[in-house]
């Protein structure tokens, strides 16, 4: 889904975004969740809490725990769904 939003230049949103990593959590794939990653930090999603609570749970679904509490701990405005999506990491 997030290949062929990026070919055809779909405008890109806080909504879109947390349905793509929940894809991206069903193929175990770290380099995947890092490009988009990488895609939502040029764009300026990375402050956003429901793309980072998204994000935090893509990165503990794929293994990397590093990566989720490095989020996690960048997260501003924390929500008791980045507190619950930690604990449950």
């Amino acid at each position: 889904m997030y290949a062929y939003m990026r070919r055809t230049d779909t405008e890109v949103d806080n909504f879109i975004i947390p349905s793509v990593l929940k894809d991206y959590r069903l193929i175990p794939s770290i380099l995947l969740g890092q490009e988009l990653h990488g895609f939502l930090v040029k764009n300026g999603f990375h402050g956003d809490v429901f793309v980072c609570n998204a994000l935090i749970m893509m990165y503990s679904e794929v293994g990397s725990l590093a990566s989720t509490r490095l989020l996690f701990d960048n997260i501003e405005n924390k929500d008791a769904i980045s507190w619950s999506t930690m604990i449950r990491s």
